[in-house]
């Protein structure tokens, strides 16, 4: 039997031409070592495994995944081995949550209704926040915003660049609004042209075709990356005061050891994201002198 890969495996990027060259040397040498998960008769988890397991005609171990929200799993399973920018990791989580499966339990009597457990012929899908979308994968919700941008308007190459961090989601949400067909013919021209043809199109009032508005537009692409570090570390530390609250109803020394353990931790965490905040603090200021600077010399 012959699987495909599934629509929420099929959010995240590919493996790399050299990377899924090793990965089938290792499965010739050895074999698959770690089962592929099943989901609606497709690979859900361990697509590249898969694919190589076929090209050598080599035998494939797999699962079925149970009773397990498959959004949930693919993002857990994807959050543990990948290595995506935080605008990737945006993009994916509006494409994971815009997925509909192909069949839904019946909800239970009192059960709150969830994208996994709604019935197929609902017709009012719950929506779910932003900031939900955004604690889930640790970034802003205005990021979370721009995804949704690109989502809806971008054209699949100009997605993938993004998700490979090829391209900043700041430049796919200035192109996005492009015709299809000049979206895929900038895409095939590669990453730099894509960000030429987004500082093109940015307002010369903001953007100013100056030798400094690359300074510039590091500087923005500074800030939202502190702005999303700042955001999972404030992700992070709420979860650990909830785990401190929950150990506090408990007496036993290993547990008093691990509060210890927790109450430093969210300390050394804390003192992190003030530091982090006062260099994004910094960093606007220098936007904003560097910003005057160029608006002067583009008025010379």
């Amino acid at each position: 039997m012959t699987y495909k890969q599934h629509p929420l495996s099929a959010a995240f990027p590919p493996m790399s031409a050299d990377d899924f060259l090793t990965l089938k040397d290792s499965v010739e040498d050895i074999g698959v070592q770690n089962p592929i998960t099943i989901y609606e008769g497709m690979v859900l988890d361990g697509w590249h495994r898969y694919s190589a397991s076929v090209e050598l005609g080599m035998a494939c171990p797999e699962v079925e995944l149970g009773a397990v929200d498959p959004v949930a799993f693919v993002r857990a399973q994807n959050k543990e081995r990948r290595h995506l920018s935080a605008g990737a990791w945006a993009l994916i989580e509006v494409q994971l949550w815009d997925w509909k499966p192909s069949h839904r339990p019946p909800i239970e009597k009192g059960e709150p209704s969830s994208p996994f457990s709604a019935p197929l012929e609902s017709p009012a899908r719950p929506e779910r926040s932003n900031a939900d979308m955004a604690k889930a994968v640790g970034v802003t919700g205005r990021t979370i915003q721009h995804a949704k941008q690109v989502e809806q308007n971008a054209a699949p190459e100009i997605k993938a660049e993004v998700k490979k961090g090829a391209i900043s989601l700041k430049t796919a949400v200035a192109l996005s609004d492009l015709p299809q067909g000049e979206q895929t013919a900038l895409a095939a021209k590669g990453p730099d042209a894509l960000r030429q043809a987004a500082r093109d199109k940015a307002p010369r009032a903001l953007a100013p075709r100056t030798e400094s508005a690359p300074e510039i537009e590091e500087l923005r692409a500074r800030i939202e990356e502190l702005e999303d570090i700042k955001a999972a570390y404030e992700g992070r530390n709420a979860e650990l005061e909830e785990e401190n609250a929950r150990l506090q109803l408990s007496v036993d020394p290993d547990v008093l050891a691990r509060i210890s353990e927790l109450r430093t931790y969210t300390q050394t965490v804390e003192q992190t994201r003030d530091h982090l905040m006062n260099e994004n603090a910094q960093l606007k200021q220098q936007l904003k002198r560097a910003q005057r600077a160029a608006d002067k010399k583009g008025a010379a």
